[in-house]
């Protein structure tokens, strides 16, 4: 199975989360450690445009990175009514029962967490848990991405 991210080119090669571990998203806390990729390259352009856009930039070299998930072993795959309440309250702050749902992902044996999409609810977004990501994961391609100045506010880059 692949799994698609928008990186800046000096991270893309990282498998080690800690990126979303310097401030916390959606799903981890700080200092907590995950990678957020998406079912589709589309999803994950929307997934950082949902974030950037409010900033009118995105980040400078930015690629679009490929990840082969080996097997299927390791993947949860929870019920959408078993999700913590407020997992999709738009943020930050996010819901702190999703970020501890979240650590509890990472702390756990699974290496692969899937989750709805907010912005596209019949969408699927990959949690990757950098723990558990040893022979489970490999970088297929890099590839360089641009964004079209119509997808971003006012049309600004950095």
């Amino acid at each position: 199975m692949k799994v698609y991210r928008l990186s800046t080119a000096p991270y893309a090669n990282r498998l080690d989360g800690e990126g979303a571990a310097i401030r916390g998203a959606r799903w981890n806390p700080p200092k907590v450690p995950m990678l957020y990729t998406a079912a589709e390259p589309a999803l994950a352009v929307l997934e950082v445009l949902a974030h950037f856009n409010a900033h009118y930039e995105t980040p400078n070299e930015t690629v679009l990175v490929t990840y082969e998930l080996i097997g299927r072993e390791g993947i949860r795959r929870p019920a959408l009514r078993t999700l913590p309440a407020g997992w999709d309250v738009q943020g930050p702050p996010y819901s702190m029962a999703a970020q501890a749902y979240g650590a509890g992902f990472i702390n756990s044996s699974a290496s692969v967490l899937r989750v709805p999409s907010v912005l596209v609810r019949n969408q699927w977004n990959y949690l990757l848990n950098p723990r558990n990501l040893q022979g489970r994961v490999c970088i297929v391609p890099i590839e360089p991405f641009t964004f079209d100045p119509r997808l971003i506010s006012g049309g600004h880059t950095r």
